[in-house]
Parts: C-alpha cells; sequence; structure tokens
C-alpha cells in the first residue's frame, strides 16, 4: 500500500509543479518517464492481484515442459484462444526462469509505455493523465476485483 501512496504522491508533485507551467523541460520529460517506469513496476510485480491474474497464474503453474513448443501453441489455441505471442511468452518464461513474474512485467511494459506515450504526445497535463490511469486503471481494479 506504501507503494501506492508514493506514487500518488509523486503525480501530485508533478500535477502541481509540472502540468501547470505552459513551457515544459527536459527534467519534467525524465520525471514524466520514471513514473512510467514506476507504473510499470507497479502493475509487473504485483502478485496474484486480480481474478484473472490469478486464473492465468494456475495456466501458467500447469504448463508441461514435456510437450514441444508447438504443439503447446497449438493446444493453448484450440482449447483456450490464446494467441501465439501470448503461449510463447507463458512457455519460455516457465522454461527459462520457472516465474509468471516476467510474463506480467513484459505485458505491463508493452501496455504501459504505449499509453504513457500516447498521453504524453496528445494531452497537455501528463501527470494528471497517470494519476487518473493508476487509479482507474491499476489501483481500483487491482484492489476491487480481489473483493
Amino acid at each position: 500500500m506504501t507503494v501506492y501512496i508514493v506514487f500518488i504522491i509523486l503525480t501530485l508533485f508533478g500535477i502541481v509543479f509540472c502540468d501547470t507551467n505552459q513551457t515544459k523541460g527536459t527534467g519534467e520529460k525524465i520525471f514524466y518517464w520514471l513514473l512510467c517506469i514506476g507504473l510499470i513496476l507497479i502493475s509487473g510485480l504485483s502478485r496474484e492481484l486480480g481474478g484473472d491474474k490469478q486464473l492465468y497464474l494456475a495456466f501458467f503453474d500447469e504448463i508441461d515442459l514435456s510437450v514441444p513448443l508447438g504443439e503447446y501453441i497449438t493446444e493453448q489455441f484450440e482449447q483456450y484462444s490464446f494467441m501465439p505471442l501470448w503461449s510463447i511468452l507463458n512457455y519460455t518464461s516457465c522454461d527459462w526462469f520457472n516465474s509468471f513474474t516476467l510474463v506480467q512485467i513484459v505485458q505491463a511494459l508493452i501496455i504501459n509505455t504505449a499509453t504513457c506515450y500516447i498521453a504524453y504526445k496528445y494531452t497537455d497535463c501528463h501527470f494528471l493523465f497517470l494519476l487518473l490511469f493508476f487509479i482507474s486503471g491499476i489501483f481500483f481494479q487491482f484492489n476491487t476485483e480481489v473483493m
């Protein structure tokens, strides 16, 4: 919970000191991307938060590495409609690290980097967007889905 509070305080700091300025400097850009990295780590390192994540973790725990990768991809596509890249990521993560954390970080990296880039490019209040995205998309979703 402390990580959530620190992230909220840092985004509020960004809203007050960076979003209100008309001129955007390099420091503001670096601070924004550091917060985006923090957002990636918060969502990527969350363990067993949310029903979907628990379901995918159960699928991950059932990966049979004795089955070749091609057969695993076909089986996952036919049975669960999982896309091949998702199956490859799960299989290789299980094979190399035996940890679902890598899958979560890669997924958070792709989604949050794209979201942060689009927000930075097309909004004027970057830190306000990060705060709203964090509260609605990460904090609220993780903590209410578990309930």
